[in-house]
């Protein structure tokens, strides 16, 4: 490497933005949102910094965005720009082509999350330039915060009066002298009281999340979130679930059943997505109300807040519960808003706790404090239960509600040879590549076998990969990939078989699905998971061997009355289930937030500790 920075230097370098997907574009317009307070601060536009953006697949992209031009990485390595800065979800393999041509993380590249962090810290070192522009060039030290706090609600009222709508990032960096009075306070809680007397909540929260990011830690330990929650006397309250989307997951699929089991116990229920893609969503009772968001997760934090106000009271919302957050930290701040309105706050965790700290390692160690921002935090089996308890989170398990299948899958040996895997294709943590190998070597001794795979893919990358290793394997006549189908049950009346390919799952809908229609399963252990830990009506093999899974598969094709007692068994297994009443156990949850039922004190404290110390052990690699 011929170029050697650190990062007071990364923001007077050109820069190049590896991805042009959904991150790059984030990234591209968050440099926007920068250009004023730069050219305050720095006296530079930052957009000029940015010289093209990168993509592994030259060939499948037009040849500018946002007037930038796309370049490939054989480009880029012969360029004499050295300065990159990564933006796509799974930048892994990128990376490592970084590191092999020389590239040193922090030295001559950064993800984007870092990259704008970076960006964050500098402007707050010369915010004096922005506070002599508006005349708040005082001793801030020695003034009282009410006095902070007066001085600085003025010169917006005045800046709003004079110039119209003031630069979001500006008023955050004037802010930032609040926050920081705030930071060495001795009596958080009674000084975050007084900010909210002269200041929104909406704004507010999205100063804090502009100041703070990820890094969630002081805004829990300073007692901001516990507000008194105050709930109008009704018999039934009004639900507010929030959720990315409503097609294609088994999240998605969980929050189809719960909004038909809502409604028949008598609640109001809103369904708040940021996506809208009504043919290819689950059904919606017409019971239910319906809001897209129009200021989405990735956008303006502070337009997104003052809209989930207007909907809280437009429904006059009771309980928000969020279905969204368990791999997004963002969703603490929408949580955070919703406390701050007086509305019970609920999470809903739709995965184990292990992959969540594995999959996330760069922010693991803050998701304990996410969900202690939650009046209650759901859970979807006994184990996750004790894990988060033990970090100080009000955990209660209940199950995913179980759909009825009124026209039972008839028990009767394998007709058609016929294979299902259901999900999403990604290669973490569904391993969908696996699924080549296995069938491999079920053809071997059963030629006529065939795997349908039913999902949407993660990406296009993963689709082509999938396909390009179907067809050097010849398996064209035996693997089809039949895209999403919403309509379930009849993808599995074609099944004999269902196989799972997950590292990773936490209730699990697919296990749930095949057992009510008596499926037996081959799949990688699960030990954790509540529908597996009878044993029945399912093989499990070891994490990731496929030679294992293929021979499970083989003998259930092939034996008969062994695929036939299993496939009794995995129905009975799954009786105790259907007959629970799990709104029952909701119901004790709605009862304890509006009655303001306080968590059972069972948290050990040197476990604890333990588990911190892991997680930032874990996080720091």
């Amino acid at each position: 490497m011929d170029v050697q920075t650190d990062k007071k230097d990364i923001l007077k370098l050109p820069i190049c933005i590896w991805g042009t997907g959904k991150y790059g574009k984030k990234l591209f317009h968050q440099l926007e949102e920068y250009i004023p307070i730069c050219r305050e601060v720095f006296h530079i536009n930052i957009m000029d910094n940015v010289k093209y953006f990168i993509d592994n697949d030259i060939e499948k992209q037009k040849s500018k965005l946002y007037d930038k031009e796309i370049k490939s990485s054989t480009y880029f390595f012969q360029d004499t720009i050295h300065f990159c800065v990564t933006a796509m979800l799974d930048r892994k393999e990128v990376c490592q082509k970084l590191e092999r041509n020389g590239f040193q993380k922090g030295v001559d590249y950064l993800p984007s999350e870092l990259f704008i962090e970076v960006l964050k810290e500098e402007i707050l070192k010369k915010r004096e330039q922005v506070f002599c522009k508006y005349g708040l060039d005082f001793l801030w030290a020695e003034e009282s915060l009410e006095n902070i706090l007066v001085a600085i609600r003025k010169i917006y009222k005045q800046l709003s009066n004079e110039i119209g709508q003031i630069d979001n990032i500006q008023k955050y960096v004037i802010f930032s002298i609040i926050i920081d009075k705030w930071k060495d306070s001795t009596n958080k809680k009674e000084d975050f009281i007084l900010i909210q007397k002269y200041f929104e909540n909406a704004f507010l929260v999205a100063a804090f999340a502009w100041y703070y990011g990820n890094n969630i830690i002081d805004i829990v330990e300073g007692n901001c979130k516990d507000r008194e929650i105050v709930i109008e006397e009704k018999e039934k309250q009004t639900i507010g679930i929030v959720v990315f989307h409503y097609y294609g997951g088994g999240i998605e699929k969980t929050v189809s059943l719960l909004l038909p089991l809502f409604i028949a116990h008598g609640h109001k229920v809103v369904l708040i997505t940021d996506d809208y893609a009504p043919e290819k969503e689950y059904n919606i009772p017409k019971e239910v109300y319906r809001h897209v968001m129009v200021y989405k997760m990735d956008g303006c934090i502070e337009g997104r807040l003052k809209e989930l106000i207007e909907c809280v009271k437009k429904y006059k919302i009771d309980i928000m519960c969020f279905h969204s957050g368990y791999s997004n930290l963002p969703t603490f701040y929408d949580m955070w808003c919703m406390k701050l309105q007086g509305i019970a706050v609920l999470m809903e965790i739709h995965s184990a706790f292990f992959p969540i700290i594995m999959e996330k390692k760069e922010v693991s160690k803050y998701y304990s404090y996410m969900y202690r921002m939650a009046d209650k935090v759901i859970v979807l089996s006994s184990t996750d239960k004790v894990f988060w308890e033990s970090l100080g989170c009000d955990c209660f398990y209940i199950q995913n509600p179980i759909e009825i299948v009124t026209d039972k899958q008839e028990i009767i040996a394998y007709r058609t040879k016929t294979i299902v895997w259901v999900g999403r294709l990604v290669k973490v943590p569904k391993n969908i590549f696996d699924v080549v190998l296995i069938m491999k070597e079920v053809v071997k001794e059963v030629p006529d076998a065939v795997l349908k795979i039913v999902g949407l893919p993660g990406n296009q990358f993963i689709y082509d990969t999938l396909m390009q290793l179907i067809i050097e394997n010849k398996l064209t006549e035996n693997i089809e990939l039949c895209g999403y189908n919403p309509n379930i049950d009849q993808v599995y009346r074609e099944a004999d078989i269902v196989l799972m390919t997950s590292s990773s799952e936490s209730f699990c809908n697919v296990v749930m699905e095949s057992k009510v229609r008596g499926i037996p399963m081959v799949m990688y252990e699960l030990p954790w998971l509540e529908l597996l830990k009878d044993g029945q009506g399912y093989i499990a093999v070891k994490q990731r061997d496929t030679y294992a899974a293929a021979n499970a598969v083989i003998k259930l094709l092939k034996d008969t009355e062994y695929r036939n007692r299993k496939a009794r068994e995995a129905r009975k297994s799954i009786e105790p289930f259907i007959e629970h009443d799990v709104y029952k156990d909701w119901k004790e949850v709605f009862d304890s937030v509006i009655k303001k039922e306080g968590r059972k004190e069972s948290v050990n404290l040197e476990f604890s500790v333990i588990e911190h110390m892991l997680l930032s052990a874990i996080c720091e690699k």
